[in-house]
């Protein structure tokens, strides 16, 4: 168990100085490190060669400084940037495939509708829902899971037969 001071604020509870617990350590590059990477070993230096101690008392912004910014944030920065770009197109390429699809799958104007929205009402009732599982089982693992499972049901949205099984799988792509 470590401790962490609150570096500003009034006197008295919680004021400067004062040295709270914590129940978990408040940032383990280690994890971070090998739970991205899945490097198991010894953790990375910090970008000016500093050693933190376990069980020593620190302040927010001095944790930050240690941490630094390299190559894993650049890398963490690629990878989410090309994921969001994933979805964006995703999200936004019915509207090109509408045209084709109308014709064989004999939309109406409502269905086209219905079609370009779906996406929307599925990100919206899930978007909690994805953000507590990241929260509590860890981001990386929710977002390879949630890439995969956006691939099989893009690829099964482009095989759909007919229009109520590409609203479903719509729905699931916003999901």
């Amino acid at each position: 168990m470590g401790r962490v001071e609150k570096s500003g604020g009034a006197a008295g509870a919680g004021g400067a100085g004062e040295s709270l617990p914590l129940k978990e350590p408040l940032l383990s590059l280690n994890y971070v490190w090998s739970s991205f990477f899945l490097f198991s070993g010894k953790q990375p230096p910090l970008p000016d060669g500093t050693v933190v101690e376990s069980g020593t008392t620190t302040s927010f912004e001095d944790a930050v400084k240690l941490t630094g910014f390299g190559r894993f944030h650049y890398l963490l920065m690629l990878v989410s940037g090309v994921s969001i770009m994933a979805a964006i197109m995703e999200m936004i390429d019915i509207g090109y495939v509408l045209s084709a699809a109308s014709c064989d799958l004999d939309m109406t104007q409502g269905n086209k509708g219905t079609l370009g929205a779906i996406t929307y009402i599925g990100i919206i009732c899930s978007a909690h829902m994805w953000g507590v599982l990241a929260d509590t089982t860890g981001r990386r693992r929710i977002m390879v899971l949630a890439l995969l499972a956006d691939v099989v049901v893009s690829v099964g949205a482009s095989l759909s037969p007919n229009f109520a099984v590409l609203v479903v799988l719509r729905f699931l792509n916003g999901v």
